[in-house]
């Protein structure tokens, strides 16, 4: 479990009786090998798609805010680099006969491709460490949603934790850029560091304003994805992971003139419209072309077989524009309201265990924070929540 960085002593420590790393790590972060990129800075090439510029996913992890120090986050029991215990092989086995080996984990579509996507995983982690690591960080989490112990629960959150870290400090190790030979193992990694960053915001729902910041984090690193399929699509899309990958392998030619129609968005755009001055023109293109690929993501999602539709709905973070991350990292009202509605798809796929209620907490909490003013703007969420 993660350091939640409440003074003194965070809750997260104090329920799991250790010390806690917020005092270290407020140094440390300075030090850290991989930084952060200030929002005033000049967006890296992870931020602005750019098909000229080199795909650099430690640029991605840097700028989505994570902190690796020597590999280990200060104040958690360290692991070693490259030594497995018992408890990770019950991970191993956990991650192989239910988590990689089955259809209705929602990770992939069907039983009978889960086998082949395995494989190709297992083959890709075997000779990485920082994959392997993610992975079993990826099966405690799994645990977790599974325990009915409180502590129980906790030791797998724990775990994930410490893994993450681990993996984390083998990346930032390596350093590894985008190539020909290594794009699927660098795209399997950054496809489950994404997951794993979304599931630990559910951790936050107590405080909107926190839940938001992690958010905004794990849509910073899902959009680094990317640079990982501008340059190396090609080459993904021949391997066992086209049977998972093909409903988001047009995300790139996504071309806004050609979203499908989508009745959902159809009041959300007309306020829009309606506050065209008052946005200004840079936020109402931003919030436009966040909508329209909103619509895009509705529409294809129709046509998908439900086993698909979580990876669908993941598709959207990798659209939206840096300027419209910047909406929201400003909470402008716009922008709260469309990630609203994108919630309502995470609401729909409720039953994919990393989304959870995270939807129902988005749309209940974005309504509480905008007010009674923009309960216009916000009606298809609402109303899907009360029918369903």
């Amino acid at each position: 479990m993660k350091c939640d960085e409440h003074r003194p002593t965070c809750v997260n420590c104090s329920t799991c009786d250790r010390e806690c790393s917020y005092s270290q790590r407020l140094g440390a972060n300075d030090a850290g090998v991989i930084t952060l990129a200030n929002s005033s800075q000049t967006p890296t090439a992870s931020e602005t798609p750019s098909s000229s510029s080199p795909a650099n996913l430690v640029a991605a992890i840097g700028a989505a805010g994570f902190y690796p120090t020597d590999g280990v986050e200060s104040g958690t029991e360290s692991l070693l680099p490259n030594v497995y215990n018992l408890g990770h092989l019950a991970l191993l086995h956990h991650l192989e006969s239910n988590l990689l080996n089955s259809g209705d984990t929602g990770l992939f579509p069907d039983a009978t491709k889960a086998g082949e996507i395995a494989k190709l995983i297992f083959k890709s982690a075997i000779t990485t460490p920082f994959l392997m690591d993610e992975l079993l960080a990826m099966a405690a989490l799994h645990l977790s949603t599974q325990a009915v112990d409180p502590a129980e629960k906790n030791q797998y959150l724990h775990q994930a934790a410490q893994l993450q870290t681990r993996a984390l400090g083998h990346f930032n190790a390596v350093q590894p850029r985008v190539s020909d030979e290594n794009c699927t193992t660098m795209f399997l990694f950054s496809s489950f560091l994404g997951l794993h960053t979304l599931f630990d915001t559910t951790i936050y729902q107590r405080d909107f304003t926190e839940f938001l910041d992690k958010l905004i984090q794990f849509i910073a690193l899902h959009r680094g994805i990317r640079t990982v399929t501008r340059q190396s699509w090609h080459i993904i899309n021949e391997t066992e992971m086209k049977h998972i990958i093909d409903p988001i392998s047009a995300l790139d030619q996504l071309d806004p003139q050609l979203t499908v129609s989508c009745g959902e968005c159809d009041g959300l755009l007309a306020h829009l419209a309606a506050s065209i001055e008052s946005l200004g023109p840079v936020s109402f293109k931003s919030c436009c072309e966040a909508v329209k690929s909103l619509q895009w993501v509705i529409g294809r999602r129709r046509g998908l077989h439900d086993e698909l539709h979580p990876h669908i709905t993941m598709a959207w973070p990798v659209l939206v524009s840096f300027d419209y991350l910047q909406m929201l990292k400003q909470r402008r009202p716009e922008a709260l309201v469309v990630l609203a509605h994108w919630a309502v798809l995470l609401h729909r796929d409720r039953g994919f265990w990393v989304f959870g209620d995270t939807g129902r907490f988005m749309i209940e909490s974005a309504s509480k924070y905008l007010g009674t003013y923009w309960q216009d703007w916000m009606t298809w969420p609402n109303d899907t929540l009360k029918s369903l």
